[in-house]
């Protein structure tokens, strides 16, 4: 890949690639481009299990590390210029110390974001790659190479991600039964049961897992009572929700509310 951006004449090509090939580079979710007010939008997702509670931290450090990597490589490709990013956004958990974000990637960077964005200027995509090698031939040996690559990427989503997204929605539409579930990804309760079985796990284990996760993500919020933690979590009583809260942990909603409150 850095090869065959060093092939480009412009920063928008190099865009253009990584756009192409996110798959091999980012694969997190899809990233989708937009231009508003001569602004270039990227926006993408967070993936199901983030959303769930799942590998916050390592995503926040997977776009630390990504994006980090790409700057860099972008503004080694053009130096002296440099490759100026307006405004980032990101739906993962704010860090202590968000000076460091912003000092480096040198704008405004937002976290807690219902959607992840990156937004440049139009003009950064006009500057001119340094040392520029347009050999057209070795270019379409690359962009051949890429593309075998990219064929062994899967299309879609994994089935794990699809399955917690499907959970998650569920949940938020007040559901928790597998019936429910199984509709959204596309199959039967049974097969979706046997697949899950061939893993060596089930629909109510996975259930679990995201309630759980999802529970120490709403305690963490005063402003909701148990009871509305309760219901966000589709348990039909609270007492349900309070016996499953002592199975994970050992005590219940308010206790571990108040334990984790009074912690610096």
């Amino acid at each position: 890949m850095a090869y065959l951006c060093m092939a480009c004449e412009t920063t928008g090509e190099v865009i253009h690639l990584f756009q192409r090939y996110q798959r091999i580079w980012y694969h997190m979710a899809p990233v989708c481009m937009e231009t508003s007010h001569h602004t270039i939008n990227f926006t993408w997702q967070s993936p199901a299990y983030v959303k769930a509670g799942q590998f916050v931290k390592e995503t926040r450090l997977a776009n630390d590390v990504a994006f980090t990597m790409m700057l860099v490589f972008m503004n080694s490709l053009i130096y002296p210029n440099t490759f100026k990013i307006k405004q980032m956004e990101f739906s993962t958990l704010r860090p202590n110390k968000l000076i460091f974000h912003e000092r480096f990637f040198g704008c405004p960077v937002l976290f807690d974001r219902p959607i992840n964005k990156l937004s440049y200027d139009e003009e950064v995509f006009n500057i001119k790659i340094n040392q520029s090698y347009p050999d057209h031939v070795l270019k379409r040996i690359l962009e051949k190479n890429a593309d075998y690559l990219l064929s062994k990427y899967p299309q879609d989503i994994s089935f794990n991600e699809l399955l917690y997204r499907s959970i998650v929605n569920a949940l938020q539409n007040n559901r928790c039964d597998i019936q429910y579930v199984a509709e959204q990804i596309g199959m039967s309760p049974r097969l979706l049961q046997h697949r899950l079985k061939s893993n060596g796990t089930s629909f109510s284990d996975k259930l679990n897992i995201i309630r759980k996760s999802l529970a120490f993500q709403y305690l963490e919020d005063k402003s909701l009572t148990i009871n509305e933690i309760s219901s966000l979590l589709a348990y039909h009583q609270q007492t349900s929700f309070n016996r499953a809260f002592k199975l994970w942990t050992g005590m219940n909603p308010l206790q571990w509310r108040n334990e984790h409150s009074s912690k610096p």
